[in-house]
């Protein structure tokens, strides 16, 4: 077994014991409600409170 071999499956080992995260975090939607609200907002704002020429 060559050393390129040996670093390889010792760093697969190290890794296999060292997870960072065993399961991963579910995604955030607030962040991107709150971004939905205010482009609504924002929208309907526009739409009713624009003065129409």
């Amino acid at each position: 077994m060559s050393d390129l071999d040996e670093l390889l499956k010792k760093a697969r080992e190290v890794k296999a014991e060292r997870s960072l995260e065993p399961y991963p975090k579910p995604p955030q939607f607030w962040p991107w409600a709150v971004v939905a609200v205010l482009l609504i907002g924002l929208s309907l704002g526009i739409h009713f409170f624009w003065p129409a020429h």
